[in-house]
């Protein structure tokens, strides 16, 4: 009966060695898929940058465009910093007569400036007065823009985490003044 007991009760484990085999391999393990998890987490930052930046240079290429199309008047514009033309939109059923548009970039940021006002410029006068600005695009290398009678050309240099673009617009205008 002893001997049954002995055999039943008998204590089975992994020694040592075998402990320090398994840690040591799962390490390894473990190891390799942190390195692929941080690779795939990197490309994944990156490409939603990137993403980022298009959707944003899309949206503000596309909103000026449509602006343009819109436009009463193209007008010359000698704001510093300016693009070179103005939106003019004539507005009826306001104080303010005169709506004028135009954009300009400032450090690294395409913005958007507008004034209303109840008279009409003359040719090559500077808007001057108080004007709402929006921020459209945050870094922005460079500004490029031609102005014909027949279109206008944006070519924006793009800078974002190390990352560069160029990207080129040409918007037909039905006025210019």
């Amino acid at each position: 009966m002893k001997l049954y007991l002995n055999k039943f009760y008998r204590k089975r484990g992994f020694t040592l060695i075998e402990l320090i085999i398994t840690l040591a391999i799962s390490l390894i393990v473990f190891s390799v898929l942190g390195s692929i998890l941080n690779i795939t987490l990197k490309t994944l930052n990156a490409s939603n940058s990137t993403d980022s930046m298009f959707n944003d240079t899309y949206f503000s290429l596309n909103y000026i465009a449509d602006e343009i199309y819109s436009a009463d008047y193209i007008i010359p514009n000698k704001n510093k910093g300016s693009l070179g033309f103005a939106i003019l939109n004539t507005m009826n059923n306001r104080d303010e007569k005169y709506r004028y548009i135009y954009y300009s970039l400032d450090g690294m940021a395409l913005e958007r400036k507008a004034i209303n006002l109840k008279y009409r410029l003359k040719n090559e006068e500077v808007l001057s007065g108080k004007f709402g600005t929006n921020i459209l695009l945050n870094n922005v290398k460079s500004l490029e823009c031609l102005v014909s009678d027949e279109s206008i050309d944006l070519e924006m240099n793009l800078l974002e985490n190390g990352l560069e673009k160029c990207i080129r617009k040409i918007i037909a205008i039905r006025t210019f003044e």
